[in-house]
């Protein structure tokens, strides 16, 4: 996805700022550097499984998007940055079947090999979407089984996330479905020893739920529909942003 919006920028387009959530403004870093992070980033993964690489790895908190990083031999065209990232994603794709699934991959904190490819597939879709907004271009949607990985992954970090969100003791169980290809239905205890039976009932676009966990859709306005505890269902949706990976 991310290789098919970059074919289509013209060279003013590489210099425009990319902001990365829904409320930031327009100064964050340049194309350019987004998809030159994003590339230096899939290093640390590259590393980890085996691979030798080209580019050079973030020397700064990896877990910040807006962070730079930048080919060990200088910052390239912009046409060898997109076919250095094609190239390094294509190989990573290649060893990742020949790879331990034990092997754990040291990201914004240590990941187990599956969670850290959804972790990247997640942050690459994201920035996919930023960028192509940045474009005036379509946003692309992930396969539905990327989708799922997607959403299961900020559905399993959801309580931490809501614990965090509310700063204080109580809680209880949401029903989550997520409609569209990709979604599916979750029965999440929000809180250590919480009832089985849901306390509220959240229905959502799974794509929207991923945007929303990406910090891609503003939680006050996004579309849902709620039952039950209705302010609990809205610090759910608030929580969500927090609860994603990338």
């Amino acid at each position: 996805m991310l290789d098919k919006v970059l074919r289509k920028l013209s060279d003013t387009d590489w210099l425009r700022p990319v902001a990365h959530r829904w409320n930031a403004d327009d100064s964050g870093p340049p194309v350019r550097e987004v998809v030159s992070r994003l590339a230096a980033v899939d290093s640390l993964l590259a590393q980890h499984i085996g691979l030798e690489t080209a580019l050079a790895t973030p020397d700064d908190d990896v877990a910040a998007p807006t962070a730079p990083g930048f080919p060990a031999d200088g910052m390239p065209s912009v046409e060898q940055l997109r076919t250095q990232w094609l190239a390094q994603a294509a190989r990573i794709c290649a060893a990742l079947p020949r790879t331990p699934i034990e092997t754990v991959i040291r990201l914004s904190t240590d990941l187990p090999l599956p969670d850290a490819v959804v972790a990247r597939a997640f942050e690459i879709w994201l920035r996919t979407t930023d960028i192509a907004g940045t474009a005036g271009l379509r946003t692309p949607v992930p396969k539905p089984e990327n989708l799922a990985s997607m959403a299961n992954m900020s559905i399993r970090t959801l309580p931490a996330a809501f614990r965090s969100h509310r700063g204080a003791p109580g809680g209880g169980t949401a029903e989550i479905t997520l409609s569209g290809p990709g979604g599916g239905q979750w029965i999440i205890p929000l809180t250590s020893g919480a009832p089985r039976n849901p306390d509220t009932r959240i229905a959502m676009d799974v794509v929207d739920f991923c945007l929303l966990a990406g910090g891609r859709r503003d939680p006050a306005t996004v579309s849902y529909t709620a039952e039950g505890d209705l302010g609990l269902a809205r610090d759910i949706v608030a929580a969500t942003p927090a609860a994603a990976v990338p």
